[in-house]
């Protein structure tokens, strides 16, 4: 009898792991979405462009020069490639807004033979 609770308690706490897990990523594809429509909003056509521009650099340094390491790191790394080169043309963007360029950048990629 308790190995039967036993499996059903695994079963559910599994369960409950991966419905959190899906509600982080959900939550994450909303938080890029909302940087994506507040970068169009408030920036202009070239100040977009150079933004893109700067991400997709971004993009294929962290892959090529950091392939070594993880996700994660990629990202820290293209974003603070990123903050560098955008704050020496002035444009000031939030962490957000830099992973959600970085983001953008990166399916564009994936999606490019």
């Amino acid at each position: 009898m308790n190995s039967v609770w036993s499996n059903l308690l695994d079963n559910l706490a599994l369960f409950l792991l991966q419905l959190g897990v899906l509600v982080v990523l959900a939550g994450i594809h909303v938080l890029i979405q909302r940087a994506q429509d507040w970068l169009n909003h408030h920036t202009t056509l070239t100040q977009r462009q150079i933004i893109m521009q700067v991400a997709q650099e971004a993009v294929v340094l962290a892959e090529r020069a950091f392939a070594d390491l993880n996700g994660q790191g990629k990202l820290n790394q293209a974003a603070a490639y990123m903050q560098s080169v955008l704050a020496r043309r002035g444009i000031q963007l939030t962490d957000a807004e830099i992973r959600a360029a970085i983001e953008g950048a990166l399916q564009v990629a994936k999606q490019q033979p």
